[in-house]
């Protein structure tokens, strides 16, 4: 597909075009690779428009047309390559999972790509899973579409049970679904963004209550953004209990085995997404409620998700759920952005009995990564475990400097005046290097603590006056020399 008539093109775009027309294959790969991990720059005088695309396209080269459905921008470029007559399947993944391109205004992503609404049903209802799972994960689909895919509006609504439950599951694992709204400032973009979530959360209250079905919510509202205003969430929580499932659901020994574990079966942990949204909804005015619930699973957000003002409800909590508290609160954030909070999940972990240590094992892996991710909440406790300054033995500084000095002295020289020149100069040159290195001992020294810092100057005081008194010997013992042979 040609684009559209040519209209005013930036000077920059024109000199990229030709440019492009003259380099390899690999080359415009590795190009077009290392501009997508760049952040877009006004200034940037690499502009590649859909004219450029079009061009590169019609080179026929495989490598280029795989860069250009990994990273190209142009939804027609994107278009032309998906509805080519044999695109390759990595071709066609690559331009699911594009999200370079240019949102087009309408339909939006992904149903541009197949025409309209009936027919992305009808490719979601029949398409491989891998092509499935390649578009799912794709940041960039339009908010109308996956409102109208999770409230299953319109065409959507005749796809299969099945089918919808292996959607979820995708989604699942899709950032967008985690990520509040940071477009450009528009209450409505704002509220059709987050009206995806609302679509989600809402999903519960409507999917037969079934096994598939709960493992598949479970996973989704695991990290689904939670800050929505949710209509009765612990009201639509009460329908996912096991025992009015519509299959073969979790058994009693089942639950049994999840209470002493202390882990939740997938109808508790759709309930506990569910009362998550409690916490964003009054912000955290209804932990205390939550943590006093008569169902595990509501305890278990709280423990997760909840904001602790005071982390002995923590211990106290783990006389009722035992392992429970530990699962859910290594999980939750809030408690380990505080040192407070870390040694309280450290006690209650190593408090855990079972042989493999998991609980540690696993207070381990979080400490770690929060380490990586969250400095700023460990620095206070850097400080702490930092080692202590070295003090400088100034007696060992300046025996190090006289030996210095002494190794280009030969006392058996006869001592002509030439000679004693000689080590005047090069005491000049072993003074300027000594002196220097003092300054950068300082420098270095006196961003320590204070208490430190005064010892340093101390020690760099007595240092300077013992060299001054050994230099003066030195010199003093070197014209007596002179004037001997003089």
């Amino acid at each position: 597909m040609e684009p559209t008539k040519e209209p005013y093109r930036k000077p920059t775009a024109i000199i990229t075009h030709d440019e492009l027309m003259t380099m390899s294959p690999e080359a415009i790969a590795a190009l077009f690779k290392a501009q997508a991990s760049r952040l877009w720059d006004a200034r940037d005088t690499f502009v590649v428009d859909e004219f450029a695309e079009h061009a590169l396209l019609g080179r026929g080269d495989p490598l280029i047309d795989l860069t250009l459905a990994r990273y190209g921008r142009s939804s027609q470029t994107l278009l032309a390559i998906f509805k080519s007559p044999e695109p390759s399947r990595a071709l066609r993944l690559a331009v699911l999972s594009n999200t370079r391109f240019e949102q087009p205004l309408f339909p939006g992503f992904p149903v541009n790509l197949f025409g309209n609404d009936a027919k992305t049903a009808d490719w979601l209802e029949s398409t491989p899973e891998v092509e499935l799972e390649a578009l799912l994960g794709n940041t960039r689909l339009s908010d109308t579409f996956l409102r109208s895919l999770l409230g299953r509006r319109k065409e959507y609504a005749n796809l299969s049970d099945k089918r919808l439950i292996t959607i979820v599951h995708y989604l699942a694992k899709n950032e967008r679904m985690n990520a509040a709204y940071d477009g450009p400032f528009d209450a409505v973009s704002d509220a059709e963004y987050h009206l995806v979530f609302d679509a989600a959360w809402r999903l519960a209250a409507s999917v037969p209550i079934t096994e598939r079905w709960a493992r598949a919510l479970d996973a989704l509202y695991e990290n689904l953004y939670p800050d929505v205003d949710v209509q009765e969430p612990l009201e639509i929580a009460a329908r996912w209990d096991s025992g009015h499932a519509e299959d073969e659901s979790t058994s009693s020994e089942e639950q049994a085995s999840a209470v002493e574990s202390g882990w939740l079966t997938p109808f508790e942990g759709v309930r506990r997404g569910l009362a998550r949204t409690q916490l964003g909804r009054f912000r955290g005015a209804y932990l205390h409620t939550m943590l006093n619930s008569d169902d595990r699973a509501v305890r278990a957000a709280a423990y997760r998700y909840g904001r602790m003002d005071e982390l002995s409800q923590l211990s106290d909590a783990v006389e009722r759920d035992g392992a429970l508290v530990v699962n859910e609160a290594l999980e939750n954030p809030l408690i380990w952005r505080s040192e407070a909070g870390r040694d309280v999940l450290k006690t209650l972990a190593w408090a855990q009995k079972n042989d493999d240590l998991a609980a540690v094992n696993r207070f381990k892996s979080w400490r770690a990564y929060y380490q990586k991710t969250r400095p700023q909440w460990f620095r206070d406790e850097e400080k702490r475990t930092a080692p202590p300054a070295r003090v400088v033995n100034d007696d060992e500084m300046v025996a190090g400097f006289l030996e210095r000095l002494s190794q280009n002295v030969d006392f058996e020289q006869v001592a002509t005046k030439a000679y004693v020149l000689a080590i005047v100069q090069n005491y000049e040159a072993s003074q300027k290097s000594f002196l220097s290195d003092l300054k950068a001992f300082q420098d270095a020294q006196i961003s320590r603590e204070n208490a430190v810092a005064d010892q340093v100057r101390k020690t760099i005081a007595t240092v300077s006056t013992k060299v001054n008194w050994a230099i003066g010997l030195s010199l003093g013992v070197l014209a007596i020399a002179l004037l001997r042979h003089l």
